[in-house]
């Protein structure tokens, strides 16, 4: 590949451009040698739309921000040519994209790519620490690569790394998050930091997806599409789960070697308008709900975790990419998949009237009943605490034997408050052994 526009080869900083490595439709990527002698690669942008400018400051700013992370490029440097040109610099990572080990239409066993996949999931942790999405998760963004530490080569010999498939198959790789030019300030956190400048400049200020689809089609959250048709200044829907919903699809690629929901754009669609009336079309139908067919030979706890992170409602997903990445560690430790398919039942607290106490209660010593109080919080409306403590021995006695009329002080926890994952079942258990003593 040629570049497009670079005339000088040694870029400010002594970097040393040595070949193109890449190009997209807003930059051209570069392994070059900097003054060093370290191998390191260049991202130019090559686009003078504002909004490329704007999203290429973000990057940058997000990759500086980011803390030290071993499976994410690490950020080097930037800078601007002389023609005005934005670059960034990175560490050179050699290996291949696990976008180019799918195309071969190989299947990872179900070992290879729970390990390759909890290793995607903790490339995510300061990302998602930030309330930022990355926007554009899928196999090309992502880099197999073999750890400096690998048996047989010196951490200084990276030209002779080559990976082969039956190293992948033993784990035995890293992987690499690339290419953070469509994140996204989905919990508003880095325009605070601006705003009150704690991180300089206001790059994160202006609203720059609103009425605007980005992403790869087979990888796009469906809120991601609603999103895109919100008018500007309403709150948007696409937060980290987002990211978490493109990792549950490359994760049933890697054990399917097809993504659940193929999206195919024609040459003969031609013009731009007639592929992105098709994508929406596309995300549309997904949209409805349809689960895709299990990937062959997988069982029912792993897919519990997959179907989880491409559940159609962002609120059923995993929060966030920490979020997938304990679920799936549970599974490969203990064979367990999803833990809240254990507890399907509303969380209840029963509270007695004053005038409807039973035996349990009238035989508390006197003073127990006394000191006895009632705390109200935000969604949480007469639970009974003891001693400041939520749940005590009397209140658990009382819900063992609640009178019938007292069924009508029955209360549900609200869905917003911060009490709503407590179990019936941790309740229960604590009243049994309350009992047995």
């Amino acid at each position: 590949m040629e570049p497009k526009h670079i005339t000088n080869p040694v870029f400010p900083g002594g970097y040393r451009l040595v070949r193109m490595v890449g190009r997209g439709c807003f930059a051209e990527v570069y392994e070059a040698v900097a003054a060093s002698g370290e191998r390191v690669a260049i991202k130019v942008l090559t686009s003078h739309h504002p909004q490329a400018w704007k999203r290429f400051h973000r990057e940058v700013k997000v990759l500086r921000a980011l803390p030290a992370n071993p499976y994410v490029v690490a950020y080097l440097d930037h800078g601007t040519l002389d023609d005005g040109s934005l670059f960034l610099v990175t560490e050179f990572v050699v290996g291949f994209t696990l976008g180019r080990l799918l195309a071969s239409g190989r299947r990872f066993s179900e070992q290879a790519a729970c390990a390759l996949m909890l290793q995607l999931c903790k490339a995510f942790a300061g990302l998602h620490r930030l309330g930022v999405t990355h926007g554009d998760v899928k196999p090309n963004n992502v880099m197999l690569t073999k750890p400096p530490t690998s048996p047989g080569l010196s951490s200084s010999d990276n030209v002779s790394k080559v990976i082969h498939l039956a190293q992948v198959e033993r784990s035995s790789v890293e992987v690499r998050l690339l290419d953070f030019g469509l994140v996204r300030d989905a919990q508003g956190l880095l325009n605070l930091l601006e705003r009150h400048s704690l991180l300089p400049g206001r790059d994160f200020e202006e609203e720059l997806d609103a009425g605007m689809l980005t992403g790869t089609p087979e990888y796009i959250a469906p809120e991601q599409l609603a999103d895109a048709r919100r008018p500007l200044g309403t709150p948007a829907r696409t937060d980290t789960s987002a990211d978490v919903f493109a990792l549950g699809v490359v994760f049933y690629e890697m054990l399917a070697g097809a993504v659940p929901w193929p999206f195919v754009a024609d040459d003969a669609d031609g013009a731009d308008d007639k592929v992105v009336v098709k994508v929406k079309s596309y995300l549309d139908r997904r949209a409805a709900g349809q689960m895709p067919t299990p990937p062959r030979g997988i069982g029912r706890a792993l897919w519990a975790i997959i179907a989880r992170a491409l559940d159609p409602d962002p609120k059923l997903r995993p929060r966030d990419a920490a979020a997938l990445a304990e679920d799936l560690q549970r599974y490969m430790e203990f064979g367990i998949g999803v833990t809240e398919q254990l507890d399907t039942q509303a969380t209840m607290v029963a509270q007695l009237e004053p005038d409807q106490e039973t035996s349990s209660t009238r035989d508390l010593p006197e003073r127990r009943r006394n000191t006895s109080r009632t705390r109200s919080e935000p969604g949480f409306r007469g639970a009974h605490v003891e001693d400041g403590n939520p749940m005590g021995r009397s209140s658990l006695l009382s819900l063992l034997q609640v009178p019938a009329k007292a069924k009508q002080t029955i209360l549900r926890y609200s869905p917003q408050s911060r009490w709503s994952r407590v179990t019936v079942a941790a309740v229960a258990l604590g009243a049994l052994a309350l009992v047995a003593v």
